[in-house]
This record gives structure tokens, C-alpha cells and sequence, in this order.
């Protein structure tokens, strides 16, 4: 017999659940725990050509190694695409991953593409950094994923998502960075800086935006760039956009500009009160905005002066703001104030008045007594004014030359008798101007007098009321036939006085119905009711209509912006007028709500949480960007402290997430969600199987009843310093026939197993070793002398449903009575430690198979000595035994297995 024991190769993943124990029924070619069946890609004892791998190292569950262009795990992935987003870095363009026709197509250019290489380059500017504004920056960090040639680049955050290789903080790409947000200084490493350039982003090149009225484009403003001045927009940055002579004030050139500088061209002429003015030279020297030939200031220029177009002003005397055209004259004072060469003429009659003091100029005369009329003066002509027009001392002579003749008027009704006049500037009491009264004795006649319906000749014509062809007064009326007060208009009398069955009104439209008139209200009935011509729709004043909305989009839901009154439905009209675009059929109040920026109900709200595909989000209370899956809500949009991902195993530690890096320490933590504990601190060795009882005779009852499968039983140690929680462990078995030489080769193999089991280790608190402690799993402890040798049941419970320290551990039979056989303990795909035997030759010094329990030598704890079965052996206990009934049965379950030899 020959031992020997394995700890590199991996074994089949769990095979079964823990009520069935499947037999493997297909040929795994490279031993590796994987037919085709189970998903292995790659079944041969040799692995691809060039790979320098094994077949077996190539099988669902296997650890992938990117860009050796073999899918060691069997998922389908492109071997050169490790971040999953459909790119490749240029040197693997082309490269075809073993087994995948498609792979290779992939386009390249990818500049970051693996998780867990992430370079400085790749790192977004830290947190403790400000904006020009002093706001802490808070760049969301993306991963590799986020890095291709199609992914959108955001500036600013110091990273080049889309592999283009610009320069982030210079968006306009003008050479320039920002003096927006900080970047890094290339030889000055962990400094950070502000650029230069005052517009870098692209979006502001539109004169929309109160830094860049002109709407140049960003790439053209930089401090390279060519200033254009008086435009609003700082072209080279250098905060100056108003003072082209650079004599510090700035030029009016446009509304951005404050005017300081009236001659932005000459750098020693700017607004400054203390400059002195040198007159009548043309230049403004101190920018007051005065004309230089006024030096009075009284807004005229010079009359003897030249200025520089050759012209002269009309200021008669420049010395003097108060003398100048728009002056107000002092009259007969002997001075010109308002340059017109006039002191003594006020009312511009070329007359002075007799007493003025001063020499009369020509071509004005003495001689005028009103200096105020020029209508008055010794030339004119006398009227009847109540003015001395002559300045002959007299007024409204009966001479005036437009003395009237006036008419006496006896019976006082302003009409005269033309037999009886006079004349006279002012009318003479009892006189008219007017001469044809027909009856100066009567002042209800005359010709000013229209004839009315009063029976007198009141126009003087001899022709009284209707008698008269131009009566006034006389009414139109017009028949009544339906007694409603509305006449015929067809059927007239025009009289002074109203005939029998005739009305005033002429308004009736139908006079043979009292219940049509224009007293009467339009109706929605196909009747001119009112009497205007128009009937229902079209008469303005109709009552009763319906209102009715436009329905483009046919979906029986009208557009509530718009809507018309009528009593008839117009075609493309409903009554109801609730529809909020009408213009998709797919949107209206009945319709159902998605997330697609719409408001599809029309309830003046868009993309509500209860939208038909609204997203499913779990709570992400540690913010480790994965969520409880029994916690979730629902909404179009990822909610503040919610995640798509419903994977976090502990919602309690943002250390604890599907994909963390597990601790290099054995923490007894799941960091990662792969319900496995502390698998990365855990390898091979780290637990060692010390004694193994394959099979017993101890169990034969007084009956003969055999209970050798039911004494099974093995020992493991843990040789560590720290504890050690066996949750989620496999123990794995291989059963061979009874042959001496079943082993293909020679060794215990798992492909040449007849059978292969698998139980998972995890009862309800765990199998927890403490350093140096060993524990014992049994079938069955009722074959124990010592109930308490047997620590954790993986076989049936006893008769009372016992089983101890309160944890049940319920599994199929692992059968071992077999010659040839292995026995494994697994975690996450890694075999911890496993135990190969084999019979050879009966002859050796070994122990019976059916009679000893294997043991390994306490002085061969480690993980390589665990590997030489020299160390392995038996113990001889004498009358130590551990089962009842015994017969030559061996082993220390529990203890240390210091007299273990071969």
C-alpha cells in the first residue's frame, strides 16, 4: 500500500445539491473536474498550443490571466479586453482568444483596460483641490470600463476618458489651459496650477454668455491671441478689452466700455480735469467733451475763429457764456446777447422804439409806439383790434378798413332787417350782422330756423311740416304686422307724426313671427333668431355653443392649449381637452407613464417613480456603489444613495462588496461576496487533514449487523496562528474499485476516480478552529465510545435526532470502503489540502485498510511534509479504541498522533 498526498490541482466544483450525490458519467480528458457537459472549454490533457498551460488549468471557475489569449475561465470573454467595454489596447488589436471564432474584431485604441492597473494618469484631480471659485472639486473617479475611444470625455477632471490623448484642461484644444479648474505642473511634481487661457470651453464661443458678448470662438481667445477692442470678450486675457493706447482709461467704443478716454489712439489725451486746455488748436486735450473753439464754454463755437474743416461758429463773443445764439436777449440794453445784431426791435417790425438810448443799427427806424406787436408800428393799417395799427394816437376808428355793416334786429333772433343798417368796428346795440329775417317781430322765424314738425313755417319758406320738402324732424316707420315691436323694413311711411300700426324700429327680419327679432338671443337652433344675417356658428353674439379641442393626433384626447366655441363639432375636434401634446398619439391622459423625458399622461409630471419600466434600485447605505437586494425602490433615475447592483453581501461596511479585495489577513470576513471567508488568506497547507478512518468493523452489532460505512470519520488541524472559520468548505471524495492497481499511473488521480462526491461543510454556526486546534468530522457518533470524540456530523443523526453542540450536519453517504480513494478539503475553487491512498503491495509494512485508521506524524504538520506519504501511517492503541464492539480498530480522533507510523 502506498499513500500519497495532493494539494495543487483543482477539483469539480459542487456537484449536487446536498440531498443527491450524481455519479460523474462523462470522460473529463484533462482531469481538471470539467467535462464538456459541465461548460469546460478546453477538455484536452494538453493545453493550447504556445500557452505553456496544462488542459486542466482551463475550466469554469479557473482564474483568467488577460492577454495570453486563452479563456482560462471559460466565460466567453475576449482575453484582451478586460474591462468588458468591447475595446482593446492597440499592441492587442487582431489577437484571437483560443476558442473564440468571433474574438479579434475588436477595435483597438483602448488606453486603460485593465481594473487593476490603474495608472496616475488614469486618476482624477484629488478632492482637496479648489476652482477658481474656491469649491472643493469632486471628479467622479471612473474605471476601466469608462476609458475607450467611444467613451465621452469629461473635461477638466485630469483624465482622458476617450483615449484621444488631449491635453483635459484645454477643452478648446487653443494650447492653453484653463484659469478655471487646477492641472497638474509637469516639473513640479504633486503641484498644481491654474492655466491661462480666461475661455477654454467650447460652449461658451456662443456671445450668449456674459464673458464672451462677442460670441468668439473659445479656441480663438487665449493670451496669444489678437485683441479686438471695445467688444466685451478679453480676447488675449489680459484683462483688457477698453484701452487700446494703454494710457490706463478706457475708450467708449461699445456699451462694455466706460468712457475715461475720448482719443483711445494717443496715449497723453484722456478725461482728466487738471489737463490744461489750449483753445482754438482742434484738440480736447483733457477729454471734457467741450468744442475747443468755445472757451466760454456755452456750447458755440468762435465766429472768428477758423476750426479745422475751414468753417467758422456763430458766437459773437467767445469770452462770454452768457452772449451766444441760444442766449435770451436782454432788450435796450446795447448789447447783442444772442448774436442776431437786434437790441431795440422786440417784435421784429425793423421799428425801435423812440426812447431807446443807444445808436439804431440799419436798417432798423425810430418811430414805434408797441414794441411788442409787430402788427403796431407807423406803417401799418388802422383795424377794428382795439389797437392804435398806426401809432397815430388813436384806435378803431369808423375808417378801420374792416368796419362792419350791421342790421337792426327788432324780435332779438339774431337775424337783421335788411332795410335798417349802419356801420361800426363794434356792433351797436339792436344790431345783427345778418339781413334776412323774413319776420323781425318774430323770433321763432327766420332762416336760421329749420322746419320742424310744429305746425308753424319756421325756415321762412311758406311751407309748414310735411307740407315742406325739407322738414326736418319727420320720422320713417315701418309695419308691424306681428305686434313685436320690430317693424318691416320693406314696408315704410315716413310723417311727422306716427300712423296707425307702423313702428320706429326697422330691425325685424321676419314680421310674420313675434319670437323673431333683434330683441331677441341667437341660439345654437339653425335659426337667425336675433335678426343679424348670421345664425349659430356664425353669428359672434350666439349663445349656448360647446367648446371642442383640435385632436391632431386622433387619439380622442383634444389639445389643451387650444380650443374653439361652436354648436356644431368641427372635423378634427373632441369635447374633452386634456391631451398635453397633441402632436403623439402615444401621449394623453390615459396613456401609461414611462422613462423616456416625456410626460406621457399628461399629468404635468415627467418620468414618475411609477413609470411601467422605471428600474428596480437597491439600497446602497455604506455607499460602496452596490445595494441591499432587499431593499430596493423604483424610479426612472438612480436615486441619491441607490445602486443598480443588488449584489452587497453587508450594506452596513463600504468594505464589504462584490468584487472588494478580500484582506491579505484572515479576518474572518467575507470582503468580497463570493460566500467565501477569508479565501485569499487561505491556501494550500493552510489546513492539514491529519488522520482519516476509511472504513470499520467496529460497527457489527451483536445481530451482525455491519456498520463499516457509518464509522467513517477524519481529523484536521490547524496549524495556523490565527482561527479559522470552515464556512463554505468542500469536502470532496474519489472512490476507485478494489483493484491493487486501479490508478492509471501508479498515484491517485482525480480522473481515474469511479466515483466523486462532494458535501459542503457549513452547519449553521460554523466549523471555527482556534490556532492548534483539531476537530473531527464523523458519519455517525453513535459508534463512539466517547459520544464527544465526534465534533461535526456529516452522515445521519442519531436515533434521537442528536447531534453535537446544537449543529446538525446533514449529507449523503461519503463512501471510502474502497482500496483506492482521495479524500479533499476545498475552499473557492482551491484545494486546501487533500489525501491519496492506494493498495501496492500487501506485503509492506502498512495498515490494513479495513482495520487501521491513517494517521499523519505530528512532526510533519507543514504543507510540504503533509505531501510525502513517508509520514503517514497508523496507530496502534491497544486499548484505546473509540468504537464500541471493537476489533483490532485504531485511532485518537482528536489528539495528537505522536506514535503514527508506518
Amino acid at each position: 500500500m502506498f499513500m500519497r498526498a495532493l494539494h495543487s490541482a483543482p477539483i469539480p466544483a459542487l456537484l449536487a445539491a446536498l440531498s443527491c450525490s450524481p455519479q460523474w458519467s462523462l470522460v473529463d480528458r484533462d482531469s481538471d473536474g470539467y467535462t464538456p457537459m459541465d461548460g469546460d472549454c478546453w477538455d484536452s490533457p494538453t493545453g493550447p498550443a504556445g500557452s505553456f498551460l496544462d488542459g486542466s488549468d482551463i475550466f469554469p471557475g479557473a482564474t483568467e490571466s488577460w492577454y495570453d489569449g486563452v479563456d482560462q475561465d471559460c466565460q466567453g470573454d475576449d482575453d484582451f479586453d478586460a474591462d468588458g467595454d468591447g475595446w482593446v489596447p492597440d499592441s492587442y488589436r487582431g489577437r484571437i482568444t483560443q476558442g473564440l471564432p468571433d474574438s479579434g474584431s475588436l477595435p483597438g485604441g483602448d488606453c486603460w483596460d485593465d481594473p487593476l492597473q490603474q495608472a496616475s494618469e488614469h486618476t482624477v484631480v484629488p478632492r482637496d483641490q479648489e476652482d477658481s471659485l474656491g469649491q472643493l472639486l469632486n471628479w467622479e473617479q471612473p474605471g476601466a470600463q469608462d476609458f475607450n475611444p467611444g467613451a465621452t470625455d469629461t473635461w477638466y477632471d485630469g483624465v482622458d476618458q476617450d483615449c484621444q490623448g488631449d491635453d483635459d484642461f484645454d477643452a478648446d484644444g487653443d494650447g492653453f489651459q484653463s484659469d478655471d479648474y487646477p492641472h497638474p505642473v509637469s516639473d513640479r511634481p504633486g503641484t498644481w496650477a491654474f492655466g491661462t487661457d480666461c475661455i477654454d470651453n467650447p460652449l461658451l464661443g456662443t456671445g450668449l454668455d456674459a464673458a464672451n458678448p462677442s460670441g468668439a470662438a473659445a479656441s480663438s481667445v487665449n493670451p496669444a491671441a489678437e485683441e479686438t477692442w471695445y467688444d466685451g470678450t478679453d480676447d488675449n486675457c489680459d484683462l483688457n478689452d477698453c484701452d487700446a493706447d494703454g494710457d490706463g482709461h478706457s475708450y467708449p467704443g461699445s456699451s462694455y466700455c466706460e468712457a475715461m478716454d475720448c482719443d483711445d489712439t494717443d496715449p497723453e489725451i484722456y478725461f482728466d480735469a487738471s489737463i490744461e486746455e489750449t483753445w482754438y488748436d482742434g484738440v480736447d486735450a483733457n477729454c471734457d467733451g467741450w468744442s475747443d473753439y468755445d472757451a466760454d464754454a456755452d456750447g458755440f463755437d468762435s465766429d472768428s475763429h477758423e476750426r479745422l474743416d475751414g468753417s467758422l461758429g456763430d458766437d459773437c463773443d467767445d469770452s462770454s457764456p452768457d452772449i451766444n445764439p441760444d442766449a435770451q436777449e436782454t432788450w435796450y440794453d446795447g448789447l447783442d446777447d444772442d448774436c442776431d445784431g437786434n437790441d431795440g426791435d422786440a417784435d421784429g417790425d425793423t421799428f425801435y422804439l423812440d426812447s431807446y438810448e443807444y445808436d439804431i443799427p440799419e436798417p432798423f427806424e425810430a418811430g414805434d409806439c408797441d414794441d411788442q406787436q409787430p402788427e403796431i408800428n407807423p406803417d401799418a393799417v388802422e383795424y377794428c383790434d382795439g389797437l392804435d395799427n398806426d401809432c397815430d394816437g388813436a384806435s378803431d376808428e369808423d375808417d378801420a378798413i374792416d368796419a362792419p355793416t350791421w342790421y337792426l334786429d327788432a324780435d332779438a333772433d339774431s337775424f337783421g332787417d335788411p332795410d335798417s343798417t349802419t356801420t361800426a368796428c363794434t356792433r351797436p346795440t339792436g344790431y345783427v350782422a345778418d339781413d334776412s329775417d323774413c319776420d323781425d317781430d318774430e323770433p321763432l322765424r327766420n332762416p336760421g330756423l329749420d322746419e320742424f314738425c310744429d305746425g308753424l313755417d319756421n325756415d321762412c319758406d311758406e311751407l309748414t311740416d310735411d307740407d315742406d320738402p325739407d322738414v326736418t324732424g319727420q320720422s320713417t316707420w315701418y309695419a308691424d304686422a306681428d305686434g313685436d315691436d320690430y317693424g318691416d323694413p320693406s314696408s315704410t311711411d315716413i310723417s311727422c307724426w306716427q300712423p296707425s300700426g307702423f313702428v320706429l324700429d326697422a330691425n325685424d327680419c321676419d314680421d310674420t313671427n313675434p319670437l323673431r327679432n333683434p330683441g331677441e338671443t341667437e341660439l345654437c337652433d339653425d335659426i337667425d333668431n336675433d335678426c343679424d344675417g348670421l345664425t349659430d356658428d356664425d353669428d359672434p353674439g350666439v349663445t349656448g355653443q360647446s367648446t371642442w379641442h383640435p385632436d391632431a393626433d386622433s387619439d380622442g384626447y383634444g389639445d389643451r392649449e387650444s380650443s374653439t366655441d361652436s354648436c356644431q363639432q368641427p372635423d378634427g375636434y373632441v369635447s374633452d381637452g386634456s391631451d398635453c401634446d397633441d402632436g403623439d398619439p402615444a401621449t394623453n391622459p390615459s396613456a401609461d407613464e414611462y422613462c423616456d423625458g416625456i410626460d406621457n399622461d399628461c399629468d404635468d409630471y415627467v418620468d414618475e417613480d411609477d413609470a411601467l419600466d422605471a428600474s428596480l434600485w437597491y439600497l446602497d447605505q455604506d455607499d460602496d456603489g452596490y445595494g441591499a437586494a432587499d431593499s430596493t425602490t423604483t424610479a426612472c433615475d438612480l436615486p441619491s444613495g441607490y445602486s443598480a447592483n443588488p449584489d452587497d453581501c453587508n450594506d452596513d461596511d463600504a468594505n464589504v462588496y462584490p468584487y472588494a479585495p478580500d484582506d491579505e489577513t484572515y479576518n474572518l470576513v467575507d470582503n468580497d461576496c463570493d460566500d467565501y471567508v477569508d479565501e485569499d488568506a487561505i491556501s494550500a497547507g493552510s489546513i492539514v487533514i491529519t488522520e482519516i478512518n476509511k472504513s470499520s468493523t467496529a460497527g457489527n452489532d451483536a445481530a451482525g449487523g455491519d456498520y463499516n460505512t457509518d464509522a467513517i470519520w477524519l481529523e484536521i488541524l490547524n496549524p495556523q496562528d490565527f482561527s479559522v472559520e470552515l464556512s463554505n468548505w468542500t469536502l470532496s471524495t474519489c472512490v476507485q474499485a478494489q483493484s491493487p492497481y486501479a490508478w492509471t499511473d501508479g498515484y491517485p488521480d482525480w480522473g481515474d476516480c469511479l466515483e466523486t462526491y462532494q458535501v459542503a461543510l457549513s452547519p449553521a454556526q460554523g466549523i471555527q478552529l482556534a490556532p492548534g486546534e483539531r476537530t473531527v468530522l464523523c458519519y455517525d457518533q453513535r459508534l463512539f465510545d466517547n459520544t464527544a470524540d465526534c465534533d461535526y456530523i456529516f452522515g445521519p443523526l442519531g436515533p434521537s435526532g442528536d447531534s453535537p453542540e446544537g449543529m446538525p450536519y446533514k449529507s449523503d453517504d461519503i463512501y471510502w470502503n474502497a482500496m483506492n480513494g482521495i479524500v479533499a478539503l476545498e475552499l473557492a475553487g482551491t484545494i486546501i489540502d487533500e489525501v491519496g491512498w492506494f493498495w501496492k503491495d500487501s506485503d509492506e509494512d502498512w495498515p490494513n485498510w479495513k482495520r487501521h485508521a491513517m494517521c499523519l506524524s505530528s512532526s510533519a504538520l507543514d504543507a510540504s511534509s503533509n505531501d510525502d506519504g513517508a509520514n503517514w501511517g497508523s496507530i496502534d492503541t491497544g486499548d484505546q479504541v473509540w468504537a464500541s464492539n471493537p476489533e483490532d480498530n485504531y485511532g485518537t480522533p482528536g489528539a495528537d498522533n505522536t506514535d503514527c507510523s508506518r
